[in-house]
């Protein structure tokens, strides 16, 4: 015979938190995507931005072997102190273009570890969804049960109810487990996603224009 009982105040508000929890859950992973796909956004765009310039360098580093020809020449009106800040230029511009495509590769790594932590973060929240369903059916026949049991229904009646509570306690158990073993499988995506951005903290400490 299957032991049932009431569930006790305590066991009706867990549940009812749970439900509030998986709820504000599903908003933060929606605001959470949105912020994903900025940053993903954001390195594409820094990565063409990063094309454009290398064709500038490209094109400037054509003009600084144009100059220093020019120089050569006593009739140039070019001068020894023009080529030396296009050189700079060049230069610098060379080291923000490593700085940026840098930058923009972390972001890329930080998006992408972004969506992993966001699909277990997901599946934690699907098992939670059924956890919750579980649990209700499993309130609602114990309620059926104890009110057979007060109107002295037979045991044909109430036996197929007892086995039916014993059911769906397995399956809270299994559950409960599943969801468990997703929480510590997520809280090990979140280290993942903790060195994404120390990565892209390290690349805006170097990033320069």
């Amino acid at each position: 015979m299957v032991s049932v009982h009431l569930p006790s105040n305590e066991e009706i508000e867990i549940v009812k938190l749970k439900e509030r929890l998986k709820d504000q859950l599903s908003r933060v992973i929606t605001k959470e995507e949105e912020q994903m796909r900025l940053i993903r956004d954001l390195a594409k765009k820094m990565i063409k931005t990063s094309k454009e310039k290398r064709i500038l360098v490209e094109i400037e580093e054509k003009l600084l072997e144009a100059e220093e020809i020019a120089t050569k020449n006593p009739i140039s009106n070019i001068k020894f102190e023009e080529v030396s800040v296009l050189k700079k230029n060049i230069s610098n511009l060379s080291n923000s273009l490593e700085n940026q495509q840098e930058l923009a590769d972390s972001f890329l790594d930080l998006s992408s570890s972004m969506k992993e932590f966001l699909n277990k973060k997901k599946e934690y929240n699907s098992l939670l969804k059924n956890l919750l369903v579980i649990q209700k059916k499993w309130q609602d026949n114990v309620y059926t049960y104890m009110k057979a049991k007060n109107k002295m229904q037979p045991e044909k009646k109430t036996r197929p109810m007892e086995l039916k509570i014993g059911v769906l306690e397995g399956d809270m158990r299994r559950l409960q487990t599943q969801t468990d073993i997703r929480i510590e499988s997520l809280m090990e995506e979140v280290n993942s996603l903790n060195r994404a951005w120390q990565d892209v903290k390290s690349s805006i400490k170097s990033y320069g224009w």
